[in-house]
């Protein structure tokens, strides 16, 4: 697993790498509910000011989340 944290200004992008399993005959399944209420809760708090996304690159899951910076 790679955590990694970027200062954007007025924005921070947190991104997590990790394998994808190999599971051999068994597939992994998902509903993508988890996913969704993800999605719900960042646009009640940050509207459009965030983003999420999950992608599958190489035979890995990279995750990120982009939320602003609140200040101080």
């Amino acid at each position: 697993v790679q955590l990694i944290a970027e200062d954007l200004l007025n924005k921070i992008r947190f991104t997590i790498i990790n394998d994808i399993p190999d599971v051999g005959l068994v597939s992994l399944t998902s509903t993508g509910i988890g996913l969704a209420n993800i999605e719900q809760r960042l646009a009640l708090l940050y509207g459009d000011s965030a983003s999420f996304s999950v992608e599958e690159k190489q035979s890995r899951f990279v995750v990120s989340l982009t939320i602003p910076r609140e200040s101080l």
